[in-house]
């Protein structure tokens, strides 16, 4: 369900080689991102991409919702109300709200 391949181009160096690094290092994560990049000069920026023929808008929205429901939702949100009720830990509280 990644893409096949990806296009990118435009006129700013430092533009393609930040979007190459953050490209490398996000297939390095999702292997499923890994496909044939191809960068160029253009004069405005552009991204053309195509996805794979087994994609289907119903696994989108299941990976989407897998994504979603994996990150620690209820924990995080644990520690927020600790650090929010504790007097030690909320004086940044009062910090941001008096300002």
């Amino acid at each position: 369900m990644g893409p096949e391949f990806l296009r990118v181009g435009g006129k700013d160096v430092t533009l393609l080689g930040s979007f190459a690094g953050a490209w490398s290092a996000l297939t390095g994560m999702l292997p499923s991102l890994a496909c044939p990049v191809d960068y160029g000069f253009l004069r405005p920026f552009g991204l053309h991409f195509r996805i794979g023929a087994r994609a289907s808008g119903l696994g989108a929205l299941a990976a989407a919702l897998s994504l979603f429901l994996s990150f620690p939702w209820l924990r995080l949100s644990g520690r927020f109300l600790h650090c929010w009720r504790n007097p030690r830990l909320n004086r940044w509280q009062r910090r941001l709200l008096l300002s």
